[in-house]
């Protein structure tokens, strides 16, 4: 065991990482990781993270655990690298006892990057999430989805021809829940010589329909407060 996690409220449950040394690829052994959650008081243990084939890894890293507000629901960030040296990081989603496993982020491909960070609302029902909009990585964008899956949606806009979400907060308003998120725009000749301005946006989070809930969705657009911006 190399890590361990606490809930921040009671609870009676841990969640521990547990790595150890594989070589199936060619440049050696590599650390893997997985992610395992059991009862303080002593039981067997749960795998929570998700199955993963060993032999076609030559990496995983399992950080950034985090239980949800009504302790039903854990959230990591997985790390891996491949023996094609493809490497990325998801968002994933599982109930405490190993059910219910959802990838959060959009799937990982060769332009598009894994997720920059994430938090988890109040109410433990939707997640918070900054990933590339496309495939080029040049706009990273901050997107909301359910906490048990879904299809990620987009909160930010692009500004420039290259921006990212450096940071942001969820804040509870008279409105709702809103998220205050600073975005920065990077211009200029090229790399190595970019300049950066810096945006502080807030938007409100808009709750996410149901499937057969497309009119809810279509009224929310229509009502919603516009985004606002401070630079």
């Amino acid at each position: 065991m190399d890590g361990f996690v606490f809930p921040t409220f009671p609870s009676d449950l841990v969640a521990y990482r547990v790595s150890e040394a594989v070589s199936p690829c060619a440049f050696g052994p590599i650390i893997v990781s997985e992610l395992y959650v059991v009862k303080v008081t002593g039981g067997t243990p749960t795998l929570v993270s998700q199955s993963i084939d060993k032999s076609m890894l030559s990496a995983r890293t399992i950080v950034d655990i985090t239980f949800s507000p009504d302790g039903s629901r854990i959230m990591y960030q997985d790390g891996f690298l491949d023996c094609k040296q493809f490497s990325g990081v998801n968002l994933v989603s599982a109930a405490v006892d190993g059910s219910e496993q959802v990838t959060l982020s959009f799937p990982m491909t060769n332009g598009r990057s894994g997720i920059g960070k994430y938090k988890i609302s109040p109410d433990g029902s939707l997640v918070l999430f900054s990933q590339s909009i496309a495939d080029d990585n040049r706009q990273m964008g901050l997107f909301v989805v359910p906490a048990n899956g879904g299809t990620p949606l987009l909160l930010s806009q692009p500004i420039g021809d290259s921006s990212g979400i450096t940071d942001f907060e969820l804040v509870q308003s008279s409105e709702g829940l809103r998220a205050v998120y600073l975005q920065n725009e990077f211009f200029g000749p090229g790399p190595g010589n970019y300049q950066v301005r810096s945006h502080l946006f807030s938007v409100l989070v808009p709750p996410i329909p149901e499937p057969n809930s497309i009119a809810a969705f279509l009224i929310f657009l229509l009502l919603a407060p516009p985004l606002t911006r401070r630079q």
